[in-house]
């Protein structure tokens, strides 16, 4: 009888190991099932990340471009109206010049050695010079110029 109790428990121990190593097997199984379906998950995510890259990426592209296009008319408008800036300097100078020669010829109208003097000035002459040549002081002659100069 004793024999027949150590085969018994012999038998539960053999038993109870099957049952232990049926659960860990079954444990195992649905771990690994588990990570399979977390490794899905993860994947799955990751790909949605990505494309919500892509995405963002993709708009900030549309965005570049569409500042790059506004810069491209700003300048052209800023070139369109520097251009026309200098026109009208050139206009303003042009008419500067008929102003001092409009002036210049009523000062010679009133005083013909005024409009003279300013003549052979602008031609280059020295003040030493211009007063030779029309046979006055060169005091006169810069007292004239530098009258001219502040009109």
């Amino acid at each position: 009888m004793h024999r027949k109790r150590v085969s018994d428990i012999f038998d539960f121990l053999i038993l109870i190991a099957i049952i232990v190593g049926s659960i860990l097997v079954i444990a195992a199984l649905a771990s690994m099932a588990h990570d399979r379906k977390n490794g899905a998950e993860r994947r799955r995510a990751e790909q949605e990340a990505i494309h919500t890259l892509n995405t963002a990426v993709g708009e900030a592209d549309d965005a570049v471009a569409e500042m790059d296009k506004m810069a491209k008319s700003i300048f052209k408008e800023m070139e369109d109206k520097h251009q026309e800036l200098l026109f009208l300097f050139s206009l303003i100078e042009g008419k500067k010049g008929e102003v001092a020669e409009k002036h210049r010829a009523q000062s010679s109208l009133k005083n013909p050695k005024l409009g003279k003097i300013q003549d052979l000035y602008d031609k280059g002459l020295s003040v030493e010079e211009i007063a030779r040549a029309l046979a006055i002081g060169q005091g006169e002659v810069n007292l004239i110029l530098n009258l001219g100069k502040g009109r």
